[in-house]
């Protein structure tokens, strides 16, 4: 009799184990469970809970390396480019490795002329004089400084100390923006030991 009771208990312990719910929660620091692995979430835009706490969370600008930088700007003023306005002009510019080109709108064709230690994309009429202005633009090489405000080989601490940041820790690549609302231009400044060795031209074409 005793021996039947025994088999009784553990049937049903086992059946009440088998009605709980597995801990699917990644974050729970658990092993999950194997039906966690086919489970589908229940309705089209549900979450697993550390993905749920992930979603509230608002972004953290510090993570962004964003920094404000009055007067950046991609054309003209003390931090800007000072690029070519005509194709002819960029193919004078010294060894051309490649260029491409595309039509951008009725108005504007799209080019992109490469160089050693520098890249550019930049847009032209297409009425005559077929002007134009760069877009975007990456230097890696020092012998093209004299194309932009920010010099590859400069010290980054000059531009955080000009940013307000002075002292405040960023790790490399970190973005100087005209200001921080809205589309601004900005320029993405890649540096070793707070030497900068690349500068990223991002420019707002509206």
């Amino acid at each position: 009799m005793g021996r039947v009771i025994a088999i009784a208990l553990l049937l049903i312990a086992g059946l009440a184990h088998a009605n709980e719910e597995p801990d699917c929660d990644p974050s729970s620091g658990l092993a999950l469970d194997a039906s966690c692995l086919d489970r589908k979430p229940a309705g089209d835009n549900a979450m697993l809970p550390s993905d749920r706490r992930l979603a509230e969370e608002p972004p953290d600008p510090s993570r962004m390396q964003m920094l404000e930088l009055k007067g950046l700007q991609c054309r003209g003023g003390r931090f800007g480019m000072r690029m070519p306005t005509t194709v002819a002009g960029y193919r004078a510019l010294g060894n051309l490795l490649g260029e491409r080109s595309r039509a951008e709108s009725d108005t504007y064709n799209w080019h992109r002329f490469e160089y050693s230690g520098l890249s550019v994309s930049a847009v032209f009429t297409l009425k005559k004089p077929h002007n134009g202005f760069a877009v975007g633009a990456a230097i890696s090489d020092p012998r093209w400084n004299h194309l932009a405000g920010i010099k590859v080989g400069a010290s980054l601490g000059e531009l955080l100390a000009l940013s307000a940041t002075s002292g405040k820790r960023v790790t490399s690549p970190v973005s100087f923006c005209g200001h921080l609302e809205g589309a601004p231009d900005c320029a993405k400044i890649h540096f070793v030991k707070g030497v900068i060795t690349k500068v990223e031209y991002e420019c707002y074409t509206g």
